[in-house]
């Protein structure tokens, strides 16, 4: 759930650099993994269900 680097800069110059390895690859995923979809879900106090099923809201999520 990352722009790219080069997201809104207007100079060609990387706006977004991860901490601590600037070199990691960012902005390449292409849908929310199950992960993702939990950390929103928390973060907005959302209740409601996932299409997939075997999302659990009350499971302890890993931070990355």
């Amino acid at each position: 759930m990352h722009y790219g680097r080069f997201a809104f800069s207007r100079n060609r110059q990387p706006t977004i650099l991860p901490i601590p390895d600037p070199n990691v690859a960012i902005g390449r995923a292409t849908e929310m993994s199950p992960n993702d979809i939990l950390r929103v879900n928390r973060l907005y106090t959302c209740n409601s269900t996932s299409s997939r099923h075997n999302l659990d809201p009350n499971e302890e999520v890993m931070m990355e």
